[in-house]
């Protein structure tokens, strides 16, 4: 894709069609609270069809933080912020409907930094059958 200001993409494959999800820049809007999304057949097209509804969603925990796929269920996950807070939560909602026309999820999850000892911010959480990375934020003083 091209002149697109985006960040945080994540690509599933879902229903023989992959996904492309990303926070767009609009205007004066940072990357935070706009997300959009896009369909193709292939993962390296040139020919991206936006959603009929973008953006899918516009609010505070709108950006991408990762993506859990199971067999049974598929879960977006989102970073939510605040005023110089790196990391703030996590929210996980499962994927209700993903159509060319409709997108609609349902909050199963929300996860602080409160998660782990010694971390001030967690920022993204993925998962498949084999692997699971997270994102966290540690601060240290170094002597």
């Amino acid at each position: 894709m091209s002149n697109i200001d985006a960040v945080d993409t994540t690509i599933v494959h879902r229903d023989n069609k992959y996904w492309l999800f990303t926070n767009v820049r609009e205007q004066d809007w940072e990357h935070n609270s706009i997300l959009e999304c896009y369909v193709a057949d292939s993962p390296i097209s040139q020919k991206w069809k936006p959603h009929e509804n973008n953006p899918v969603f516009f609010d505070n925990g709108a950006r991408n933080g990762g993506y859990l796929y199971t067999k049974d269920e598929n879960h977006m996950v989102y970073q939510t912020y605040d005023i110089n807070v790196y990391g703030k939560s996590l929210q996980i909602k499962r994927i209700k409907t993903l159509t060319e026309s409709q997108f609609d999820t349902e909050l199963v999850k929300e996860i602080d930094p409160t998660v782990m000892a010694g971390i001030q911010g967690i920022h993204h959480l993925s998962s498949n059958d084999k692997f699971t990375v997270f994102d966290t934020l540690q601060m240290r003083s170094f002597k």
